[in-house]
């Protein structure tokens, strides 16, 4: 199931900084720059040290730098709550980041990585 664009309300404009891995980007709001943990979207750690499941993440981040570059503009959604357990993992914001695609459609970052095979919905990779 495709996710809709983001509503407005807690969302904004944001520019990409840098790609961490296959789940986890910078991304300079008009706040300081904040490191977001896409929602939905579980990639293989970069310090893994399996060599079949670092040779994922690898590719994973690789693909999150082919779909967003440093200075592009992108849309950032952090769903609102009353927890703060909720909105952080890690000193992350738990939220996507929407860019829009050569159609010039929004699209779900997270959402792009799961359907490419470089992340799952969920921990552990079960669909």
């Amino acid at each position: 199931m495709k996710k809709k664009p983001p509503e407005r309300g807690l969302v904004t404009d944001a520019v990409v900084v840098r790609i961490i891995d296959g789940d986890t980007l910078v991304v300079q709001p008009l706040l300081p720059e904040m490191s977001i943990r896409l929602e939905d979207c579980w990639a293989p750690e970069l310090r893994a040290k399996d060599p079949e499941v670092k040779a994922a993440a690898i590719d994973s981040a690789n693909n999150l730098r082919r779909l967003l570059m440093a200075g592009q503009r992108v849309t950032l959604q952090i769903p609102g709550s009353h927890r703060a357990s909720d909105l952080l993992t890690f000193g992350r914001f738990v939220g996507d980041v929407w860019f829009t695609n050569a159609e010039g459609d929004l699209q779900s970052v997270a959402e792009t990585q799961v359907e490419k095979g470089h992340a799952t919905r969920t921990k552990g990779g079960a669909e």
